[in-house]
């Protein structure tokens, strides 16, 4: 791997923008420490960096990516022409950009959404998702300021029965938006090859497909209220949880 100094990767366990990142730095071999935090008190972690108020954030020698997008355009300079992530042609470049802002609009703001109104009131499971490889002290905070988090993520999220409805349905309405553009037996959604708008819907999507090899921690499945299992089963069912699956085995598994 290639060692580059100070490079730290701050995250929470089940972010799936997180494992966005972490995918982009493994496959471009990039040597990195993960430090994960957990809400409300990951804000100290990200203000003591100079970085913004959501993770992940890559710090560098002398500088800080904050945000997702940032940190796979950055990756993407340490791979050779033929495996980077952003095509050379400017049209298909300006093409996968676009989807990946898009991706990250439509399935990456509202999986959290979705997912905490059915998880917040459980505090055995915001345990499992927030608590591993996290540090000791910070593990003690966050299970005594709980009750705390779970009303600040439920006002600054605006998680209830209506909104949750709402990015239910922005969710499906992507997953098919996704399945038309891989018609007639498409691999990857732009061009022929790899690209980021493959590793951001795949990343993004993977924590409600469950799909094998995502690196972020899962609530376990049968823990899910009835609700949420029987929406979670409707898109795995979906065709886009069959192409998710393959791009994690050809494209995450290699490292």
């Amino acid at each position: 791997m290639l060692e580059l100094p100070c490079m730290r990767l701050l995250t929470f366990a089940p972010s799936h923008f997180s494992e966005k990142a972490r995918w982009a730095l493994d496959r471009a071999g990039l040597a990195y420490t993960e430090e994960r935090h957990t809400p409300l008190l990951h804000r100290i972690a990200l203000r003591r960096v100079g970085a913004g108020h959501s993770v992940p954030a890559l710090v560098l020698s002398g500088r800080v990516l904050k945000d997702s997008p940032s940190i796979l355009q950055f990756a993407d300079e340490h791979l050779p022409p033929e495996r980077r992530l952003y095509p050379q042609d400017p049209e298909l470049r300006r093409l996968v950009q676009e989807y990946e802002c898009k991706v990250g609009k439509e399935i990456g703001l509202s999986v959290p959404r979705w997912a905490y109104f059915y998880l917040l009131s459980r505090k055995d499971l915001m345990l499992q998702l927030f608590l591993p490889g996290v540090g000791r002290r910070q593990s003690l905070l966050f299970s005594w300021l709980l009750p705390l988090i779970r009303f600040l993520m439920r006002k600054g999220l605006g998680i209830n029965p209506i909104s949750t409805r709402r990015v239910e349905a922005r969710i499906s309405a992507h997953l098919e938006e996704a399945a038309q553009r891989l018609e007639g037996g498409k691999l990857y959604l732009f061009g022929d090859r790899f690209t980021a708008a493959d590793l951001s819907l795949a990343a993004l999507t993977a924590p409600l497909l469950e799909t094998p090899g995502y690196g972020g921690t899962l609530a376990p499945f049968a823990e899910l209220p009835e609700e949420a299992r029987r929406t979670v089963e409707v898109w795995r069912r979906h065709p886009v949880a069959a192409y998710v699956e393959r791009i994690y085995q050809v494209h995450r598994r290699e490292f």
